[in-house]
């Protein structure tokens, strides 16, 4: 497998260029990247096996978009863009931090946003099994946690916990994702913590990062902030036979967006089974422009209808998602 391209090396490249530094903290354990690079090899067998970059990595089952549980099948070349994009570009990982994992790691924010764009730098990651507020709170006190990724839900508990507590800790970097964070809970957070919190969105087949409010374009509040690089993002309509035309935003209308970090192909029976559409086989690429696939969206998760309903005027709760991958890779545009 190309190394550069495969899902390992973001675990690999930390043990080549910091072996010493601590890469991950459970309560008393302590494990350095080459203690759990080397762990990671004696479990892992596939990594002898040649495999491709847009060869299936992992397989994230979800039913946010259609209602129905299916698998979204992304890519290792998904993952790599996924987690170097988030680190290097979009969020601003610094290769000192220490990131609370309080995420489920099955889920694709927890694995791809916290655990491999920390370690994608060569950061820490201080993992917490089930999360509560207070303990959350103690542990990133002393652990000197400065990155926190979390659902609304958590920031909302943080908030009530910190009355109680003696410290609280100084956070440097707060990723919000998994559903529209309230205003009054951004600020109330800001407020007690001193700590600014980056509003995000994407879907398990986006990898899971479309856009996110990204310091060095200035973060706006309520917003999820700007399509991040590589990935395209507009508002558009369906047309007959399927065909997306871009609409002005004030009008309104359905989001499409595209690149190299959207989930590649669906197999067609698989496709079938999930709604979706099933007309091209994977060899036939993602760039074909007159096809898409029509991710339905569900309550709850609607941060970015909450972004273009405030700025265009749309009806809040009536978005769907459509997608479709690209080759090329584009630069995102403002």
């Amino acid at each position: 497998m190309n190394a550069t391209l495969s899902l390992a090396s973001i675990l690999a490249e930390p043990a080549r260029r910091r072996p010493d530094h601590v890469a991950l903290i459970e309560g008393d354990r302590r494990l350095t990247f080459a203690e759990l690079w080397r762990a990671a090899r004696q479990q892992a067998g596939a990594l002898i096996v040649q495999r491709s970059p847009l060869d299936t990595a992992v397989v994230f089952y979800t039913s946010g978009t259609t209602g129905r549980p299916k698998g979204a099948e992304l890519s290792h070349l998904n993952m790599v863009m996924c987690a170097t994009v988030n680190a290097f570009d979009a969020n601003d990982v610094h290769r000192d931090d220490i990131a609370l994992g309080a995420l489920p790691l099955f889920h694709v924010f927890g694995q791809t946003v916290s655990m491999n764009s920390t370690w994608r730098v060569g950061a820490t990651l201080v993992l917490m099994p089930r999360f509560t507020a207070p303990e959350a709170i103690r542990l990133m006190v002393t652990e000197r946690v400065n990155t926190f990724h979390g659902v609304p839900t958590m920031y909302h508990g943080l908030i009530d916990a910190a009355a109680d507590a003696g410290e609280l800790p100084a956070l440097r970097l707060c990723i919000s994702g998994g559903a529209a964070l309230p205003l009054p809970v951004l600020e109330r957070f800001e407020e007690v913590f001193d700590a600014q919190i980056l509003e995000g969105y994407g879907l398990s087949e986006t990898s899971p990062t479309a856009a996110v409010n990204q310091p060095v374009f200035g973060p706006r509040a309520g917003t999820v902030g700007h399509p991040v690089w590589g990935v395209d993002v507009e508002i558009a309509a369906v047309g007959d036979a399927g065909i997306v035309q871009r609409v002005h935003r004030q009008s309104g209308g359905e989001r499409a967006g595209r690149g190299r970090r959207l989930v590649p192909h669906r197999r067609p029976r698989r496709a079938r089974r999930a709604g979706l559409s099933a007309d091209r086989r994977p060899d036939q690429g993602d760039d074909h422009p007159r096809r898409i696939q029509r991710l339905s969206h569900r309550g709850g998760g609607g941060a970015a209808a909450a972004s273009e309903d405030r700025a265009g005027g749309g009806d809040r709760g009536a978005g769907r998602e459509l997608w479709r991958g690209d080759r090329r890779g584009r630069r995102a545009r403002r």
